[in-house]
């Protein structure tokens, strides 16, 4: 059976080696080739629009992966912007000649679409903005009711609700957490906080309001500096009661690493006057999805911060002019960056969210929110979901069956100290 085939990202050590490698098969021009790696690495596909034999797909998929480029099969074409088809001799013989031939259309670039690969698994969100603000608006009036403590099982309703309306190839996410987890984690948050005003107080009476002043600084130091940990613990609570198919995720992260990785990020910013934010990031990404496991399976990242530090300065350049607007834009890029360096069983996330797109979407979420004064945050969360769910695909060939399930002991003090503090943790 014919198929077609669709380079997703790149994720070799050699740029320049892959390019000439790509100029060589295509038979076209260094540069046109370094043009198809850089958009390749910036999260935007590129796809052959020649139909090819299983034999000869296999191969050329065989030599392409081992340049480093994720590839997929595709059983249909995909819309093609400029197509164009550069001639390849036929040749035969080794491998590298098999592939030339097998890929003798050259390969055109896809501007980030929606066209999906044969073997693409997509995301999807269901959920309903009426729905919604029925559990939102019975949660609050509960909260009410029981002075706040029904909180955290409202909470648990719009997580579980959320969860249950996002699938993944077909198949529903599942969320096994519970009010009473987020509740005792807030009690035991509330008992340290007791006790550090209790010392506080305790200081000023038989030490005097200097040592006052120093205990609360030390304090006030070490919770910064303690942040990470707590957002590990957060972070594995989420993961550990998420499940798809049954089998459950987790994160084996360590705070001690997390620390590490953020201290020394924020260090170096600071060193660096922001110049080194762009490494900063990928490091807290690489962090958070390096460790991050599906059964037994982990996702990996390859992103790296040297590769998306000519938008950062680009971002810079423009923040004030556009009166901040064009960040949306950079997030929008480092977006389609982060997924299209994100692996998980062999395969490799595609988003393909634009810039302008994103500032569609939160512009009339903001006209939403504002014209009716609040009332349509539940349509807003149900439009911001199906947003990612619509642009956001796992690409590649992805053997769901090897993964086994492996569930890891967590606790939720980080969940609750981040409750106490307003700090939102965002997990797609």
């Amino acid at each position: 059976m014919d198929s077609y085939l669709v380079l997703n990202s790149w994720a070799g050590d050699d740029p320049q080696k892959a390019a000439s490698r790509l100029a060589q098969m295509f038979r076209m021009a260094e540069d046109q080739a370094s043009k198809i790696v850089e958009n390749l690495r910036a999260g935007r596909s590129w796809r052959i629009p020649k139909r090819l034999s299983d034999q000869k797909a296999q191969v050329a998929k065989t030599y392409l992966k081992n340049l480093g480029f994720d590839v997929a099969r595709a059983g249909e074409a995909a819309v093609v912007v400029g197509a164009r088809e550069p001639s390849v001799e036929q040749s035969s013989g080794t491998n590298h000649q098999k592939a030339g031939s097998a890929l003798a259309k050259g390969a055109t670039a896809i501007a980030p679409s929606r066209a999906l690969a044969g073997n693409e698994r997509t995301v999807q969100f269901h959920g309903d903005g009426w729905n919604l603000a029925k559990i939102m608006s019975v949660n609050w009036i509960l909260a009410v009711i029981t002075l706040g403590v029904y909180y955290f099982w409202g909470k648990t309703k719009i997580r579980r609700y959320l969860f249950e309306q996002s699938s993944f190839a077909g198949d529903r996410f599942s969320y096994h957490g519970t009010g009473g987890e987020l509740f005792r984690g807030w009690l035991f948050f509330i008992l340290l906080v007791m006790v550090f005003v209790g010392g506080s107080i305790a200081i000023q009476q038989y030490l005097g309001p200097v040592a006052q002043s120093i205990f609360e600084t030390t304090i006030g130091i070490l919770f910064f500096l303690l942040l990470p940990a707590l957002l590990v613990g957060a972070y594995r609570y989420r993961l550990s009661r998420s499940a798809w198919r049954g089998i459950r995720f987790s994160f084996r992260g360590t705070r001690k690493e997390a620390i590490w990785v953020y201290l020394k990020g924020y260090f170096l910013i600071m060193v660096t006057l922001g110049i080194y934010s762009p490494w900063f990031q990928m490091n807290m990404q690489k962090f958070w999805s390096g460790n991050s496991y599906f059964g037994d399976q982990s996702f990996k990242f390859t992103g790296q911060g040297d590769e998306i530090f000519k938008q950062f300065i680009i971002n810079m350049i423009l923040l004030f002019p556009t009166l901040g607007l064009y960040s949306i834009w950079y997030k929008a890029y480092v977006a389609r960056y982060t997924w299209s360096h994100t692996h998980f069983a062999g395969g490799t996330f595609r988003f393909t969210a634009t810039g302008w797109e994103t500032f569609q979407l939160l512009f009339t979420n903001l006209l939403l929110l504002v014209g009716t004064v609040g009332l349509a945050y539940s349509w807003v969360t149900v439009r911001s979901r199906k947003f990612v769910a619509d642009h956001l695909s796992l690409a590649g060939e992805v053997d769901l069956d090897r993964v086994v399930q492996e569930i890891k002991q967590s606790g939720t003090l980080g969940e609750g100290a981040l409750e106490a503090f307003d700090l939102p943790l965002d997990i797609i």
